[in-house]
């Protein structure tokens, strides 16, 4: 009778359940960031020309970003339509979250008058938000 010989058949393979685990999430990560980079931006907006102006404006702050456009008595904020008192309580909570410093970039289409401007940077300078960005392109 023959003894079997026994050999360890011990094969060492990769478990790539946690690769597959961290790339669903970075994919999950990024759709879901670049779905709310969308929302803040009005994608018609024919943002006024400037002839000096600074290029490539380092953030250093958290941003708000307002939207104006020619057809809408309010303003855009994160896809939403905000009147004058729900934007201030908005650029009031903005602050106290973050501790006093955030910024205001404004992007306003070329057709809409200063006088619907003047009422949002009034609000900014009564609630102390200095830092505002007026959003333009480069004249040709």
């Amino acid at each position: 009778m023959r003894i079997p010989q026994r050999c360890p058949r011990t094969t060492l393979g990769v478990n790539i359940t946690p690769l597959v685990d961290i790339v669903f999430q970075l994919m999950v990560f990024f759709l879901v960031a670049s779905h709310l980079a969308q929302q803040e931006t009005v994608p018609d907006l024919a943002l006024p020309q400037a002839v000096s102006a600074q290029r490539d404006v380092p953030v250093e702050k958290p941003q708000v970003v307002l939207n104006l456009t020619q057809g809408s008595e309010g303003v855009w904020v994160a896809g939403r339509l905000l009147d004058g008192p729900a934007l201030r309580a908005l650029l009031a909570a903005e602050k106290e979250l973050r501790g006093g410093s955030c910024q205001v970039r404004i992007r306003s289409d070329r057709t809409v008058p200063y006088s619907r401007l003047e009422p949002i940077l009034a609000t900014c300078a009564a609630l102390g938000i200095t830092d505002v960005v007026l959003a333009t392109v480069e004249s040709d």
